[in-house]
């Protein structure tokens, strides 16, 4: 008899962008703060923040407390 299992990878960056996103008050926060729709945020945690959008999103962080992940804008911490 074998055992059967199953291992699930998780991506860091995934983890992260979601982390990001929840912390500055979700998706829809996130949204409407930058003026764009909730679907288009919500692909981000499938994919990545995009990067025309990390200078005004680590400026939410900022202005909330929020620490972003170290290289957040491309830049070696």
């Amino acid at each position: 008899m074998g055992v059967a299992f199953s291992i699930t990878i998780c991506d860091k960056r995934d983890m992260a962008t979601d982390h990001i996103i929840d912390k500055l008050g979700g998706t829809t926060a996130v949204a409407a703060a930058l003026g764009q729709n909730p679907n288009a945020v919500s692909n981000w945690r499938a994919r990545e923040i995009p990067w025309r959008w990390r200078p005004a999103l680590a400026k939410i962080a900022s202005e909330k407390g929020v620490e972003l992940p170290p290289g957040f804008l491309g830049i070696a911490a």
